[in-house]
């Protein structure tokens, strides 16, 4: 397969991503006022960039053979598996997208690939145990961004620590203080973004081409940059303002747990769903506020969404590679 045909769905896929996951970094930003929608998609495309070149390389790695021995396998395997899994998954997040349903991408290209190789016919070669690691991880990051941020904001809470930064000496600079640290902790979010999340785009790809992780990483990143900048409000908002009501203090909370947990992550080499951190994050700290405080049908659609994701996704690439087989076939003859 020519490789201009694996590239064009490599690059649908960076781009939906960027426009999906805009929102996990400088959501919370906009959706407390602290930045307006353009000025978080310009930094969450320059950090998250950031990211990709900084510790891109890490998790590409993972998907690219982790789950399934992409480099190993009969070249035409290998492209009609990694052609068909991009196109699943980048389909699978531009629907969602659509839907302003902010979207695991990480879950729909482990579905994609687990999909294709299954309708490979290659049960035997898929690393259940890797595939446990990632789906545990699912399974742990929003449970732990949830539980940190309700535990942190209550304790900040407790110690009145809120009032206490805007009442103490110039109320002014309390605030300016608190609505800056909201844009640091924000872009160390859109870094560990970028790092974790290009290789959803790219990771594929680094198995079946001959082409260094880093600079697949960096195009990926560019990619998912004009993403944010062109499509990255829609589930911005979704994250920012219509799970729950955030000020620049339940911002800076949320974004701040889901940025070190997503980091963490990276560093282990995982391809942690940044959704989950920051939409855990986010409703951890407005049900410490109370549960009219948020917005629960809203996030049991989402949590519905991620469920439904690796399933839609790995159905998608199961018929993609199929119908790949039988006009392939149809050529030979």
């Amino acid at each position: 397969m020519p490789g201009v045909l694996l590239i064009l769905p490599g690059l649908l896929l960076a781009w939906v991503i960027g426009a999906n996951d805009a929102a996990n970094s400088l959501g919370t930003a906009v959706g407390s006022g602290v930045r307006t929608p353009r000025q978080g998609a310009i930094l969450a495309a320059l950090f998250g960039l950031a990211g990709t070149v900084v510790m891109g390389g890490r998790v590409v790695k993972t998907l690219g053979e982790g789950i399934l021995p992409l480099p190993s396998l009969p070249g035409a395997y290998a492209d009609a598996i990694a052609f068909s899994t991009l196109t699943a998954a980048g389909l699978t997040v531009l629907i969602c997208t659509g839907l302003h349903l902010p979207v695991s991408t990480s879950h729909a290209v482990t579905g994609g690939l687990i999909g294709g190789g299954i309708a490979a016919g290659l049960h035997s070669l898929i690393n259940w145990g890797e595939t446990t690691r990632i789906f545990l991880a699912w399974v742990f990051t929003p449970v732990a961004t949830f539980l940190l941020a309700m535990a942190l904001f209550s304790f900040g809470r407790f110690f009145k620590l809120g009032k206490t930064m805007l009442r103490a000496g110039n109320s002014h600079l309390a605030e300016k203080t608190v609505k800056a640290m909201v844009i640091i902790t924000g872009c160390y979010m859109a870094f560990s973004w970028g790092a974790n999340d290009v290789a959803n785009a790219t990771g594929v790809l680094s198995g079946v081409l001959d082409v260094p992780p880093l600079l697949l990483a960096f195009a990926g990143g560019m990619i998912m940059g004009c993403g944010v900048l062109v499509w990255g409000e829609k589930v911005m908002m979704t994250v920012g303002k219509k799970i729950t009501r955030l000020n620049p203090v339940t911002a800076l909370t949320a974004e701040f747990v889901a940025a070190v947990v997503v980091h963490f992550f990276t560093i282990a080499g995982l391809p942690v769903s940044t959704t989950h951190a920051i939409v855990g994050a986010v409703g951890g700290v407005g049900l410490s506020r109370g549960k009219k405080a948020v917005d629960s049908l809203l996030l049991w659609e989402i949590v519905l969404t991620w469920i439904l994701t690796p399933f839609f996704s790995g159905s998608l690439a199961f018929f993609l590679y199929r119908l790949l087989q039988l006009v392939f076939r149809i050529i030979t003859r």
